[in-house]
């Protein structure tokens, strides 16, 4: 991967945080677009892994727009019954939406609304966080289909510091002129500071035109990248050392007004926030094909970690007859000849550690008619 190259105007602007750049090889494997298969009936948390995370909505507590964004917390998004609702739910295609409009309520320090997830390390204690010394990854396959019409501004996901501000934030910028949008990675010069760089990562994605992104850390330096492409890498200035650090990604309105149909919203279709420490990693590259009414066994491997792993799907379902052993990370069963449709069956699987390691890994599989 190659250094992103200052102009001189950042230079000056930037000088120590320019120093920093580096140019690195790439330390995880860049995943490919692959949507998840998703229902479109169920809630978000029967799609996605939503037992690590809580959301905030664009309302109070008592669900008005005016004052403090509430929260969703983790056992509410899944259940029993689970949430789902004008802020958070699922699209017909199953992807997970997030809208927020620009009379929102906000949360503290911010004037802008969101319908946001954050994510737990701990489900039960916001203060448990990953540091830059560790390795993180977050990859999101997603779609921005609506920006609010005075600034076409939406923050898609989020690298935040835990009582700091954000390390990273990626906004994806609309122009009416040429109906796309670019997405631009804002980065923190350091943790006391609110100053940004950016760093421009993509152009030329409409509104409602699939995208994936990764973010990740990995012992003290920051990468980016949309779409595969060469990530923007950078050390991480020393004043993050001793910081906290969580994932966040949906909609976060980088506008404010009095209306309630103009805002921002994105659809995910893939979620997966990953911490692949101690050389944790899957092993198997892909999956075999399947054929309908016939057994199937694909057996999952991974290497590295420390203890007994459990695997679990974060993104998306298997084709129905197919289940996955959480013990062993066995996928097995009989597929369902409603399973053969002509499409790719996508989904993603982690395994984790009992230290809170992870790693995970999108797999794509065929299906085909029994002779």
């Amino acid at each position: 991967m190659t250094a992103f190259n200052f102009g001189a105007d950042v230079r000056r602007a930037f000088p120590r945080l320019a120093g920093t750049l580096l140019t690195l090889t790439a330390s995880f494997l860049v995943t490919q677009p692959a949507h998840a298969d998703l229902d479109g009936s169920a809630i978000p948390a029967a799609n996605f892994d939503l037992s690590h995370w809580k959301l905030t909505i664009p309302v109070n507590a008592v669900g008005s727009t005016a004052g403090v964004a509430a929260e969703i917390s983790g056992g509410a998004l899944i259940g029993p019954p689970g949430y789902s609702s004008q802020w958070f739910h699922s699209r017909s295609d199953g992807g997970m939406v997030f809208w927020a409009p620009v009379n929102g309520a906000t949360t503290s320090g911010s004037s802008y609304p969101r319908s946001e997830l954050r994510e737990l390390i701990d489900p039960n204690n916001g203060g448990v966080n990953w540091t830059s010394a560790g390795n993180s990854v977050l990859d999101v396959s997603c779609k921005v289909n609506v920006v609010p019409s005075s600034t076409g501004k939406v923050v898609v996901g989020q690298i935040h510091g835990y009582n700091l501000p954000p390390l990273v934030k990626l906004r994806y910028q609309y122009s009416t002129s040429s109906k796309t949008g670019r997405i631009d990675a804002l980065i923190n010069v350091n943790a006391s500071s609110t100053i940004t760089a950016s760093y421009p990562l993509a152009t030329g994605i409409a509104l409602n035109q699939g995208f994936y992104y990764r973010i990740a850390v990995s012992k003290g330096v920051l990468s980016m990248s949309v779409n595969g492409a060469t990530a923007t890498a950078l050390k991480i200035d020393p004043s993050w050392q001793n910081a906290g650090f969580y994932f966040k990604a949906g909609t976060y309105v980088q506008a404010n007004g009095t209306s309630a149909t103009d805002g921002g919203m994105v659809t995910l279709y893939r979620l997966a926030a990953t911490h692949p420490d101690n050389a944790l990693a899957l092993t198997t590259g892909g999956v075999t094909a399947a054929v309908a009414g016939q057994a199937y066994r694909q057996p999952l491997t991974a290497a590295g970690g420390i203890g007994t792993l459990v695997w679990k799907l974060i993104s998306g379902q298997l084709p129905t007859g197919l289940a996955l052993n959480p013990t062993d990370g066995t996928i097995s069963g009989t597929p369902a000849a409603s399973t053969v449709n002509g499409n790719t069956h996508a989904f993603t699987v982690q395994a984790a550690d009992p230290l809170n390691d992870s790693a995970a890994r999108t797999y794509k599989m065929v299906i085909a008619a029994a002779p």
